[in-house]
């Protein structure tokens, strides 16, 4: 080493500190973002149980219910079961594209999302979930609640819809997916 020169670190150290000071920007950002909002919590819970239809997954459904679920026909979570195994049961390869959603009323420990779905089905399950062929339109209604930090679907509502009636980035969202 010559005089007066301080001694180099060693580059090992340097590029630990580099990423060191990299990942903690990352967390920083993260932070500074607020991570996912409850709005987009609400929608995914949807999206999710949504998938669990398709899969045909009962259990997975009843759970995404709080204990006090009751539909818009006064079904609570025993005679939703039973309706889903049923409807199960008579439509083979389904297929539900949610469209569009919106977050309404969002407080603290409840919440509205109002959705529309397309809904199809039949015996050719890989062909109708690789072409996404059309089916029925129908407008979701969920009242959700917060059971221990976890959105619950508390009561849903559903009523069959035309074309026309669906939100405008729903019909966006069918034109995405729909073969031209």
């Amino acid at each position: 080493m010559s005089a007066g020169r301080p001694p180099s670190r060693p580059k090992i150290l340097k590029s630990k500190f580099v990423r060191a000071a990299g990942y903690a920007l990352l967390g920083l950002s993260l932070i500074s973002c607020g991570g996912i909002s409850e709005e987009q919590r609400i929608i995914d819970r949807f999206r999710h149980m949504a998938d669990l239809a398709e899969d045909e997954d009962t259990a997975g459904i009843m759970a995404a219910l709080s204990q006090g679920y009751e539909d818009f026909e006064g079904r609570n979570k025993v005679a939703t079961e039973e309706m889903l195994r049923g409807h199960f049961q008579a439509y083979r390869g389904i297929v539900i594209n949610v469209l569009g959603a919106r977050v309404t009323d969002l407080q603290a420990e409840e919440a509205s999302l109002e959705a529309d779905i397309m809904f199809s089905s039949g015996a050719a399950q890989a062909l109708r979930r690789l072409i996404r062929l059309a089916g029925e339109y129908y407008r979701i209604e969920v009242r959700w609640v917060k059971e221990r930090a976890v959105w619950m679907a508390a009561n849903a509502e559903w009523r069959s819809v035309g074309l026309d009636d669906l939100f405008p980035e729903s019909r966006h969202k069918l034109s995405e997916i729909l073969p031209k």
